[in-house]
């Protein structure tokens, strides 16, 4: 009797523990409480969701259906070297090691499974989220990072005429980086 008490003590500590790895972002969540812990009080701009989920030591954050737009602010050194000072604001979503995107939940969903990427679409667009004008990369990635069920569009990254180097003219949509990232169920457009 003592072992299944136990036994099942351990597993409710491990359903706590893994619960609290999963972070919520909704555009429509309008209950003024946003600390992307539940459905009820998800953050309603996926950066913050990346942010937070990476300073816990990383987990999943599921994005509700909708159309984030907003105007973002990221530094990057587009040229990626290390004398380089071309550190520019790319008004990108940036990804996160050992953090897990994925897109097409309604906002209720309790499993990752119940999901419907393809009906319920999540888009992360960037013509506008850069001080108004396209994002130099709507995205850009990071080792051992998942983006998974998402429509990403709106990018520009010509905006440097071409340049070559750390993205600059490459990656409107998605810039890895030379990152390893995950990346599965999307629809890329820049």
């Amino acid at each position: 009797m003592i072992k299944r008490i136990l036994g099942l003590g351990v597993a409710v500590g491990f359903s706590l523990m893994s619960s609290a790895s999963v972070w919520y972002v909704d555009k429509d969540n309008s209950s003024g409480d946003e600390d992307g812990r539940s459905w009820g009080t998800a953050f309603s701009t996926i950066q913050p969701a990346i942010d937070a989920a990476f300073e816990d030591g990383g987990g999943e954050v599921w994005v509700a259906e909708g159309v984030y737009d907003e105007e973002r602010q990221s530094i990057m050194d587009i040229d990626l070297r290390p004398d380089s000072e071309n550190w520019v604001d790319t008004g990108s979503i940036v990804m996160a090691a050992g953090v897990h995107l994925y897109g097409g939940f309604i906002g209720s969903e309790m499993e990752r499974s119940d999901r419907d990427w393809e009906l319920r679409q999540s888009v992360l667009e960037g013509s506008t989220s850069c001080a108004g004008g396209p994002a130099i990369h709507v995205v850009a990635g990071a080792d051992d990072a998942t983006l998974d069920g998402f429509t990403v569009s709106g990018g520009n990254a010509k905006i440097f005429g071409g340049a070559t180097g750390g993205g600059g003219g490459v990656g409107g949509g998605l810039y890895s980086g030379g990152g390893v990232s995950n990346y599965d169920k999307l629809y890329v457009f820049s």
